[in-house]
């Protein structure tokens, strides 16, 4: 089973920062879990991760929600000529 490489977007470091600093204090431990916990559950088999979400222009586009967090990611189709998934964006779900 390979692990695939993770890129994390400056737009999603900055949905992730926005979420935590708008939340309240006891919240924001649990939504620093449920990204980590997330971005190791892509790290293996991403492609079979998650629900498709159709963007316009991205058809490789998947979402993954862990409550209270969904994170949007991107991965390269096959053939996959390396093993590279991108994190895109965070949302609350």
């Amino acid at each position: 089973m390979a692990r695939f490489s993770l890129g994390v977007s400056p737009q999603a470091t900055r949905d992730l920062r926005r979420i935590v600093a708008t939340s309240p204090l006891r919240s924001r431990p649990p939504i620093g879990a449920a990204a980590l916990q997330l971005m190791e559950q892509i790290r293996v088999d991403p492609h079979l991760k998650g629900e498709p979400a159709p963007m316009i222009g991205y058809p490789d586009m998947r979402r993954l929600d862990l409550p209270p967090l969904r994170m949007f990611f991107q991965v390269r189709q096959p053939p996959l000529e390396d093993l590279y998934v991108g994190i895109v964006g965070f949302s609350l779900v």
